[in-house]
């Protein structure tokens, strides 16, 4: 029994270490590209030294000059 619990202990410090390695930067930075994660975003000027920091992204595939994207998007940065 002694080996079982050294075995579970060992797979979840590893699980632990794969997350925080691999999945958490990824989630934090979901959806966006390296320049908008490094670049000031409004509001930044704001908060001088967050406790937290994540920039996620989508991406809107549409033709140039469509107008029925814009208005739910300006809706929804207004509301916040």
């Amino acid at each position: 029994m002694r080996g079982r619990g050294f075995v579970t202990t060992l797979a979840g410090a590893t699980a632990a270490v794969g997350y925080l390695r691999y999945v958490r930067p990824w989630q934090l930075t979901w959806g966006a590209t390296p320049d908008e994660v490094s670049r000031p975003l409004p509001g930044d000027e704001l908060v001088t030294r967050p406790t937290f920091d994540a920039t996620r992204a989508i991406t809107i595939h549409a033709p140039v000059g469509l107008n029925n994207v814009s208005p739910p998007c300006s809706s929804v940065s207004q509301a916040a």
